[in-house]
């Protein structure tokens, strides 16, 4: 087989507006490469401000990406800030970011700023990742779905509470490329190679918190990504508090939270 790659095209922003774009059906996907540009202008009343923008942004700026097959199927479902920080973990390397204009929280006008994701379909760190191609040949239908969110967005929760705070999206687009394999052979199956999100409200009434998992599936990994007041944080999962991935009583993994965060360094 050899590698194709090519643009596919790209989507306007839209604020608080879903948009799809139809993905072509011709060969087996490796991965699909996304990049954000736009242009933002902060404003507030205050002086300074104490508070700032929110991890990576102004990836907040896509709420949700959304790969569907066949009308119905969905493939991968999450926030464009997660998938920025789950290629960072599965690369080794973070993508390209280009926001250190955006930093603080005081007036900034008439920013442009880049950062960049990665769908893959090819499982990373894999013997053989060609196995979870998704072959599009065979589909009906390959929709690449995003919604879009707003300028707020990419700022704290404490910042967007200050009075006369603002953000102003002059221009934002995604722009979509792909990385597909040409001349799989005809008969060829491939495993699926499926993401998506369970979000759960912790609240301060207990130390233990549980979340149901789906069985049936072959998990590859579990990524856990806690959030207070809207903001990404490592304080939620206190030394000695342990995950544990268990069913019934039978315990498949129990590690202090600190310890499992270094290993994914």
């Amino acid at each position: 087989m050899k590698i194709l790659e090519r643009e596919i095209g790209s989507i306007a922003f839209a604020e608080n507006q879903t948009r799809t774009i139809r993905l072509p059906r011709n060969y087996a996907y490796r991965s699909l490469q996304m990049l954000l540009v736009c242009d933002l202008t902060r404003t507030t009343t205050a002086s300074t401000s104490a508070f700032g923008p929110k991890d990576c942004a102004p990836v907040q700026l896509i709420k949700n990406i959304m790969i569907r097959a066949n009308g119905r199927d969905v493939i991968k479902n999450y926030d464009m800030e997660t998938l920025h920080r789950l290629d960072e973990l599965r690369h080794h390397v973070r993508p390209h970011i280009y926001a250190h204009e955006w930093l603080g929280g005081d007036d900034a006008a008439d920013k442009t700023l880049k950062v960049c994701a990665q769908i893959d379909f090819a499982m990373w760190d894999a013997i053989r990742p060609i196995d979870t191609l998704l072959n599009s040949a065979g589909l009906a239908t390959l929709e690449l779905i995003i919604t879009w969110g707003t300028g707020m967005d990419t700022m704290s929760d404490d910042w967007q509470d200050e009075t006369g705070a603002q953000v102003t999206v002059n221009s934002a687009t995604l722009y979509i490329a792909s990385v597909e394999s040409v001349g799989v052979p005809p008969g060829t199956r491939f495993m699926v190679n499926k993401e998506y999100m369970i979000r759960s409200q912790v609240t301060a009434t207990s130390n233990n918190h549980q979340i149901d998992i789906p069985t049936g599936n072959l998990y590859r990994a579990l990524v856990l990504k806690t959030h207070t007041d809207g903001e990404q944080t490592d304080l939620m999962i206190p030394v000695p508090q342990m995950i544990t991935i268990q069913a019934g009583t039978e315990v498949f993994k129990q590690r202090i939270g600190y310890f499992l965060q270094a290993d994914n360094r």
